[in-house]
């Protein structure tokens, strides 16, 4: 169970981060308590996200068996096109989920690791300046990992615009045929405005992040010609 919730969590990121700076001065390591609830609870954060690639790729796994069946039956045109349409989305939603999931373990626990970097002695195995770097690395790999999570929500957003402009299309036929009602036509044009924004927010972000990230592994190669790292 987790000790701290995410603001509690962001302050002592703060407090450690100040402290390892001041520690680092003083050839000193962190106090053992701060260390020990930090390191805890993101090892906690950790497990979480490792049981979600778990869980992601069982579901997976179904999705994809499901699909398979789903479109022999439709290539036999013994079910309607949305089943196959439906059947589709949520195989390729939950192949989707689990790279992100995967992208999401990668970060924690490049994460995870700045924190015993941070919370170990600057003297044990190596100088001040390979223990800076060491950390260093350890951010970019975060920050990268972070960048590909976000990327991989605009494949995300894709597909759901994908299917929902698909489902809108068979909604204003299924209307004409006075099958559909306009409150379902409504619902299903405000689906692929909500979608639009979407991938719109997600290309925002990881353009974002993706900027950040070659600025600060700019900044780490040419300040420290013993740290390369390409973003």
């Amino acid at each position: 169970m987790k000790l701290i919730t995410k603001p509690r969590a962001f302050l002592i990121i703060i407090t450690t981060l100040a402290a390892a700076a001041a520690a680092q001065a003083a050839g000193q390591s962190l106090p053992p308590p701060v260390c020990e609830v930090v390191v805890y609870d993101e090892q906690g954060e950790l497990e979480d996200a490792q049981l979600e690639v778990d869980l992601a790729r069982s579901s997976f796994a179904a999705y994809e068996r499901v699909f398979a069946m789903i479109q022999g039956l439709w290539e036999a045109r013994t079910i309607p096109y949305m089943d196959y349409l439906k059947a589709k989305y949520d195989r390729d939603a939950a192949r989707l989920k689990l790279e992100k999931a995967d992208l999401i373990l990668e970060r924690q626990s490049a994460l995870v690791e700045q924190y015993r970097l941070v919370c170990g002695s600057p003297g044990g195995g190596g100088g001040t300046k390979d223990v800076a770097g060491e950390i260093r690395k350890a951010f970019l790999h975060y920050r990268q990992s972070d960048c590909g999570s976000l990327a991989k929500g605009i494949e995300v957003a894709e597909n759901n615009l994908e299917y929902n402009r698909e489902y809108l299309k068979q909604i204003h036929k299924l209307r004409e045929g006075k099958v559909a009602t306009n409150t379902q036509v409504v619902l299903a044009e405000l689906q692929v405005e909500l979608e639009e924004k979407n991938l719109a927010d997600a290309k925002r972000r990881t353009k974002a992040c993706r900027a950040g990230l070659a600025a600060d592994a700019k900044a780490s190669n040419s300040q420290n010609g013993w740290l390369q790292f390409e973003p």
